[in-house]
């Protein structure tokens, strides 16, 4: 498995494990897409590891800061 492949796989156990949607991963080679089944959204493979690693940051700042 590719590394970028495999961080896009991390991601989309972390979004599903937090109940941000249910994700299909298309790894088409230079135009791959996620697809969130929730909400119907599309994102490009860049955008949806910005946003998961976004959402990752912000859970790690709330347990600081609860801690």
């Amino acid at each position: 498995m590719k590394h970028l492949e495999r961080v896009v796989r991390n991601c989309i156990e972390y979004a599903e494990q937090n109940d941000l949607g249910m994700f299909i991963f298309n790894n088409q080679k230079g135009s791959g897409w996620v697809h969130n089944l929730s909400n119907h959204k599309i994102y490009s493979v860049g955008d949806f590891v910005d946003w998961i690693m976004h959402e990752k940051m912000k859970d790690k700042l709330i347990e600081q800061v609860e801690a």
